[in-house]
């Protein structure tokens, strides 16, 4: 499992929580910048998306965890076989193709996406999520999101419609990237 945009490790101890409960085993990847703070945005795509101000708030009043605080909040969960926490900026990192079963994008820079994806080394079979993409400011994500599942003929679907499940604020932002399939 793979997760682009850490922040304080809240998704990936919740599917850490779910493998114990159900006795699976699972190896969690992080890509962050931890408390090194956001790249630089991206002009003039990301600031579309959101002011830089927005993005200055958010760290001073929630701060994102360390690399090493996160790693500790995961490993005391049985499930977790191995903690792998990449640290930097996605932009700046050479992407190192890798297979994962689940992807969850919670970055919020057109760039940072955009290089992020290419991680994914077996896109028409992982599951892919991409939070925010149907945030209505942000279309830094959803322009790199179009991008990305135009080249990988994929198409973005609702996570509340596809599962049916009660729409929330969070929700309602969050896609899931599906293959297209040729009609038979």
């Amino acid at each position: 499992v793979a997760e682009f945009g850490v922040w304080r490790g809240a998704f990936l101890e919740n599917l850490a929580i779910h493998a114990s409960a159900i006795g699976k085993e699972i190896v969690l990847w992080g890509f962050d910048s931890f408390d090194q703070g956001f790249p630089d945005i991206g002009q003039p795509v990301d600031l579309r998306s959101r002011p830089h101000d927005d993005y200055a708030h958010t760290i001073t009043t929630n701060p994102p965890a360390s690399a090493e605080a996160v790693r500790q909040r995961l490993v005391r969960y049985g499930s977790v076989v191995d903690v792998r926490l990449v640290a930097g900026d996605i932009t700046t990192i050479p992407p190192r193709p890798t297979s994962f079963d689940l992807v969850h994008f919670d970055m919020d820079f057109y760039a940072a996406f955009g290089a992020a994806m290419e991680w994914v080394e077996n896109v028409s079979t992982a599951m892919i999520a991409v939070d925010d993409y149907y945030q209505p400011s942000w279309v830094g994500i959803v322009d790199a999101v179009n991008e990305f599942a135009e080249k990988h003929h994929l198409y973005p679907v609702n996570v509340s419609d596809y599962f049916r499940i009660e729409r929330s604020l969070r929700t309602q932002w969050i896609a899931l990237l599906l293959p297209l399939r040729e009609a038979p």
